[in-house]
């Protein structure tokens, strides 16, 4: 009751706003309550944001950037240009030359802008790729223009509820499916990528899991499941044998792994990937559920399936930078007037995932940083 009391209250609160014309919920959180507040913050100092102006060159003076060339407009600066437009996925051929996978999925789709090296080839400068991995990896799947939630969908946390498996073209496990997204995929790679149809899974769950749970965009009950069968993004089929078919995998394979999953998901063990084992694991799972939060037979037909692919939500590649977040050259020195950060600057990591935020705290850490380095160029220039 107090969770439905809560709901019903944040259904009120937008539905006033809306009705009193906002053109939507005025309640903020996440990344929508980060961006408003630094955009306040720019208001309040009287600065200005200005939108669809595509950034394609540095204004240079004697070495230094003095400023940026925005639609033919030379806007200057009077102490020099923080970049942080993002790396280099926002392009899709960057994106294909960067991982080998032309077919996977940006997340969400990158804004239309110039290539980051071709914003600084007039510096003499390129994108670090000396990274380990050069994007941050996701699980997507592509909802059909058809259903209202249509674009890319990541499955970040999905695929580690009782009752959800992974399986490969193959119709075999390939990964332990509660894995953070980032390290889920290149196993997904690995194992599949030289497939015809480029590398490709399928997430798996029976009815009792996908009504309590949902499913990527599905929801769970009441959400109508109508639209997305209709669209053929979500696959059905009242055996596991049928379902196999409708994604065209091996059926006795197929059968065999998830009757070797459920075996072992009614003891909570997964002596396959060891999923469950980690508290990573578990907090991605059903707090309620046991003995296990993450490991749930496959039991109750009809089953479902949704095919997933490689995505992404940025790249690792950016410009390398110092302590200071000021951008550096080829031979270490710093370029005078330009710093970056967030996915414009190589990342501290090295193309590792350490934890969900990373680059968002990335992002404010070293944009803060930059910006208290250009305060105190301002000072020693008085």
């Amino acid at each position: 009751p107090s969770s439905a009391m809560v709901v019903a209250c944040r259904i009120a609160a937008y539905l006033r706003d809306r009705l009193t014309g906002w053109p939507r919920g005025t309640h903020l959180a996440n990344g929508g309550a980060i961006v408003a507040a630094l955009a306040q913050a720019v208001d309040r100092a009287g600065g200005k944001i200005r939108t669809g102006a595509t950034v394609q060159g540095f204004v240079l003076r004697d070495g230094a950037v003095t400023g940026v060339n925005v639609g033919g407009e030379e806007i200057p600066a009077r102490l020099g240009v923080i970049l942080a437009n993002g790396g280099l996925n926002t392009h899709t051929d960057a994106r294909a030359a960067l991982t080998g996978q032309p077919g996977h999925i940006a997340l969400p789709p990158g804004t239309p802008g110039p290539h980051l090296d071709d914003l600084v080839a007039g510096l003499g400068l390129q994108a670090d790729r000396s990274v380990s991995q050069p994007v941050l990896w996701a699980p997507a799947s592509v909802v059909p223009s058809t259903v209202s939630r249509a674009g890319g969908w990541p499955h970040f946390s999905d695929r580690a509820k009782p009752g959800v498996i992974c399986v490969g073209p193959d119709g075999r496990r390939f990964a332990n499916e509660a894995a953070v997204y980032h390290d889920f995929v290149p196993r997904l790679i690995e194992a599949h990528g030289a497939h015809p149809q480029g590398a490709h899974a399928w997430i798996v769950t029976d009815h009792a899991a996908l009504r309590r749970y949902g499913l990527g965009p599905v929801g769970p009950f009441p959400v109508r499941l109508g639209p997305y069968l209709h669209a053929g993004y979500l696959l059905r089929g009242g055996t596991l044998s049928q379902l196999s078919g409708c994604m065209g995998i091996n059926a006795t394979a197929f059968t065999a792994t998830v009757a070797r999953f459920n075996d072992h998901a009614l003891q909570g063990k997964d002596p396959d990937f060891g999923r469950g084992d980690s508290i990573y694991d578990r907090g991605n799972g059903d707090a309620a559920h046991a003995p296990n939060p993450t490991l749930g037979p496959l039991t109750r037909a009809p089953f479902y399936a949704i095919r997933i692919h490689p995505g992404d939500i940025g790249s690792f590649t950016g410009l390398r930078t110092d302590a200071s977040a000021r951008v550096l050259a080829a031979d270490g020195a710093p370029v005078h007037g330009l710093w970056a950060a967030g996915n414009a600057a190589s990342p501290m990591t090295g193309g590792t995932y350490s934890a969900a935020g990373l680059t968002i705290g990335a992002a404010m850490t070293f944009g803060y940083i930059a910006a208290m380095d250009v305060a105190q160029q301002r000072e020693t220039r008085g």
